[in-house]
């Protein structure tokens, strides 16, 4: 359906002489210097634990996207400064957007590089993720179209949906499958008394998009005919929560319920590029689910995102889709046709993190160090939990280490069988109505962490996020868990010493006050042991995650 639409489109353009396409000019351009002086020299220190200097204070870095450490590593820079002296042409300066003189043999080579190592049809070299994100969800779905997004989606996705043609914009609750399942049966099942059957379709949404049940109705014939297209929006790990979508399950979800023609599940890779899969190539790679299920049909996955700004230590995203895809968004997204290109610069960043990616003693090594630290943070996590539940009196306010929110079964028993387990992503949350004051010591004691509050999540979901990264030593994780621990117990100590009545046997309330605030109010205080069987209870459902309908081979690191 969607190909037929895009070919159309293209062939009119065609037909008009207005179809765009990429181009290589030669510019002859100077060949730089072999000597680029002290600038081109590489620092002969090798890669050390992250800092960043702040108000005159080297903090460790739990905060950056930098998981692999290679933006500060010194492989990175050499591999970078290698290809910057042996560029036959400038690699400074854009010059002009693609389209017009910004595309270069070295474009196109960096995306045919990109499609071999993703193992994609085709790719499109974006300058960011947002960028990309936009282009695809404004450009790719047609008037008439669904598209069903998880609720925690990136806001690039929702700023691409904005600007799309497509009639309905439905979120699922978020890794709800049994909510998502509802939504497609709503809209996705036709039959004779249509009505009642799409009557699930406005029940299941409780946004202000809510459609009754007769446009349901309307789309699931049109769906039945091949005439609309239903997109599913979903993240393969989570940027707030470091979660993990549960991507098997979920498409045999939706391709039970919308033909294979008609279905375009998008995935955004930018926090599993580098961390997941062989070779660092992603979560859908590592699920085994990137390609085609047999060689007469399309890839499960029709869209992947992969970005460079995050574990790859560089910058720019790839579109990973299949040729028509990528022609269409030539022609037709708007954040691609007027951009700058990314200089030569972006693109050679860029392939030097592919050099590092393949290298096993670089990129390997990485994602196990990367591993082993997150582990040992969640151990330290949970002995705090012990030590809590150990202690007297209450804590102000309240600590969960929310690790994992609950991921839908789509089974009675989801672990009938056994399935591998993948490792934890390196974004842990403390989930805390107090972000600031716990990143502020934090801050105080060294480290560097950010807190996160709405409208960045959800309201009631404020929260400090740790990144761990290879470059972090066992000991600097655990100097971090030490100084969490010392806040909860001052916490602790310090709302012990406030008397006020209790308000229910279920609730302690106190009047706090803090050096933070300046004023008292009352705020209703769990007991501390109850804060740790919370933190108990989450770090056992982190131990649970990601058991689904997978082949049973050993991850890949």
């Amino acid at each position: 359906m969607l190909a037929d639409q895009i070919r159309d489109a293209l062939a009119r353009r065609r037909a008009r002489s207005t179809l765009r396409a990429l181009t290589v000019h030669d510019t002859t351009a100077r060949r730089i210097p072999d000597r680029v002086g002290e600038a081109g020299e590489v620092a002969a220190s090798s890669s050390a634990a992250p800092t960043l200097t702040s108000d005159d204070q080297r903090l460790v870095d739990f905060s950056s996207n930098d998981y692999l450490s290679l933006a500060s590593s010194q492989e990175m820079r050499q591999a970078f400064v290698q290809r910057v002296l042996s560029a036959s042409s400038n690699p400074l300066g854009s010059t002009g957007s693609r389209l017009l003189d910004g595309n270069s043999v070295e474009h196109e080579q960096l995306e045919q590089r990109l499609a071999h190592f993703f193992q994609a049809s085709s790719a499109l070299f974006f300058g960011s993720g947002f960028e990309a994100n936009v282009s695809i969800f404004s450009t790719l779905p047609q008037p008439g179209d669904l598209i069903l997004y998880d609720e925690l989606i990136h806001a690039s996705v929702h700023d691409g949906m904005r600007q799309s043609r497509a009639a309905h914009r439905i979120p699922f609750r978020h890794n709800d499958l049994g909510h998502l399942e509802r939504l497609l049966k709503g809209f996705c099942t036709w039959t004779d008394q249509s009505s009642s059957t799409a009557a699930s379709c406005s029940s299941s949404s409780s946004r202000s998009n809510d459609v009754d049940a007769e446009t349901c109705a309307r789309f699931a014939l049109a769906l039945q005919g091949r005439q609309v297209n239903v997109f599913v929006a979903v993240e393969s790990v989570y940027s707030m929560d470091g979660d993990i979508c549960p991507l098997p399950a979920l498409l045999d979800l939706v391709e039970r319920h919308v033909p294979q023609e008609c279905l375009h599940v998008v995935v955004d890779e930018a926090h599993s590029t580098g961390i997941y899969g062989p070779g660092g190539r992603g979560l859908c790679a590592e699920l085994g689910v990137h390609g085609k299920p047999n060689p007469y049909s399309r890839d499960r996955v029709r869209v992947r995102l992969a970005t460079f700004g995050k574990a790859c230590g560089a910058s720019g995203a790839a579109v990973l889709c299949d040729p028509l895809l990528r022609e269409y968004m030539i022609n037709y997204a708007r954040p691609f046709i007027f951009s700058t290109a990314p200089p030569q610069a972006v693109v050679m960043a860029a392939h030097s993190s592919l050099d590092m990616l393949e290298r096993e003693d670089v990129g390997g090594k990485r994602r196990r160090l990367v591993v082993e630290r997150t582990q040992e943070l969640l151990d330290g996590l949970r002995r705090i939990a012990g030590d809590v539940a150990g202690s007297e009196g209450s804590l102000k306010g309240r600590l969960l280490v929310a690790l994992v929110p609950s991921l839908a079964s789509t089974t009675a028993d989801p672990f009938a069988t056994p399935h591998p387990v993948l490792p934890p992503s390196p974004i842990v949350p403390l989930l805390t109505p107090h972000p600031r004051q716990l990143s502020a010591y934090l801050r105080s004691r060294g480290f560097l962490v950010r807190p996160i509050s709405y409208p960045t999540v959800p309201l009631g979901q404020d929260r400090v996020r740790i990144c761990l990264h290879s470059a972090n030593t066992k000991d600097q994780v655990g100097s971090l868990c030490t100084a969490v621990r010392d806040w909860v117990e001052e916490r602790s100590k310090a709302s012990a010493t406030i008397s006020a009545p209790p308000a229910s046997p279920s609730a302690t309330h106190v009047a706090a006050k803090t050096s933070s605030t300046r004023h008292s109010t009352n705020v209703p205080l769990p007991a501390a042991n109850d804060v740790s069987a919370s933190i108990l209870s989450a770090i056992q459902e982190r131990e649970r995650q990601a058991r689904w309908s997978v082949p049973t081979t050993k991850p890949r690191l």
